[in-house]
């Protein structure tokens, strides 16, 4: 898949961002399995995937698998995500 410098750079900002959240989730004692699952996007709110360009970088990190993309914007941390963002 070839996809623009723009958007792969977006992309992997986002990731880190989300990343970032998982760890905090982490670290404030959630299980894991919590902290993968961002369910519920009006807890994110200021996020940078709560915008309209947002989403297309969410639908651009589901097609790379790095993220479970469900309906509303909510979706799921891979492990495959989490491994690109530790590995950036």
């Amino acid at each position: 898949m070839i996809i623009n410098a723009c958007t792969e750079e977006a992309a992997k900002l986002m990731i880190l961002e989300i990343y970032a959240a998982y760890q905090k989730r982490i670290n404030n004692g959630e299980s894991e399995r919590q902290a993968k699952d961002f369910a519920n996007p009006s807890k994110w709110a200021g996020s940078s995937w709560c915008t309209a360009d947002g989403e297309k970088i969410l639908a651009e990190l589901g097609r790379m698998g790095f993220i479970k993309k469900y309906i509303r914007n909510s979706f799921q941390l891979t492990d495959e995500g989490i491994t690109y963002a530790e590995n950036c």
